[in-house]
């Protein structure tokens, strides 16, 4: 991306802090805030206020690895899908820098007993060849329904 369009990337937490302050419901504020910081460095390196460390809300850092996980794990117009083992070693790479090394830990442990990670086997990566990213989507969100969500809790 040129410096235009990087900075356009990352005004999209601020353009969605406004919309979901706008929202007439209990709560918003409080969401408003997560989703304005989701995308801060444990380090102080991200955006779009610089905030490190526990500066940065309980739940926006929780967010941020989610976040990143999942986008490492879908099939995106810029990357293929990443396996499991592949994601585990970037996410452990951004411990203390741009993830909080204690929640990444905690998300580490829940993830490995979680359907909703990404595939693992060896012939599984060949579901999305086969069927298609879309049908290898719905699969993993299958997985994680509903019912699984209270196995997913990090704190």
């Amino acid at each position: 991306l040129d410096p235009q369009e990087w900075a356009m990337m990352k005004s999209h937490s601020e353009i969605g802090e406004r919309i979901v302050a706008a929202m007439p419901f209990p709560g918003t504020q409080e969401v408003a805030r997560i989703v304005r910081h989701h995308h801060e460095a444990f380090d102080g390196s991200g955006y779009p206020d610089c905030l490190a460390g526990e500066s940065i809300p309980l739940a926006a850092r929780i967010l941020s690895i989610a976040d990143s996980y999942d986008a490492m794990a879908t099939t995106r117009p810029y990357h293929q899908a990443r396996r499991h083992e592949a994601i585990m070693e970037i996410l452990e790479e951004g411990a203390g820098g741009k993830y909080d090394p204690l929640l990444l830990r905690k998300f580490i442990q829940v993830l490995e007993t979680s359907e909703c990670r990404a595939m693992r086997a060896p012939r599984r990566e060949n579901l999305e060849v086969a069927m298609g990213p879309a049908h290898a989507v719905r699969e993993r969100q299958a997985a994680c329904g509903p019912a699984n969500r209270e196995s997913t809790a990090l704190v």
